[in-house]
């Protein structure tokens, strides 16, 4: 299943980005849905990552320049 992810920069800008995940069961897909989405936001947000930059869904951005992130609606 795609997951879905608005990522909104310092800069004012917002790239929507799509991440793959498998949920174990198929009616567990709204919860894997969430547990993606919680461990994309800690990959990206980590305390400890100060700096570097992340490759997805054809495009690359320094994890210091994410503003915010928002799990987008299923499609």
């Amino acid at each position: 299943m795609k997951i879905h992810v608005l990522l909104g920069f310092k800069n004012g800008h917002d790239q929507v980005v799509e991440f793959d995940a498998t949920p174990a069961k198929e009616e567990d897909k709204a919860k894997t849905r969430e547990k993606a989405f919680q461990k994309i936001v800690r990959m990206v947000m980590h305390k400890d990552m100060t700096r570097g930059f992340i490759n997805v869904s054809g495009i690359s951005f320094r994890i210091e320049e994410v503003a915010y992130m928002r799990l987008m609606d299923e499609k």
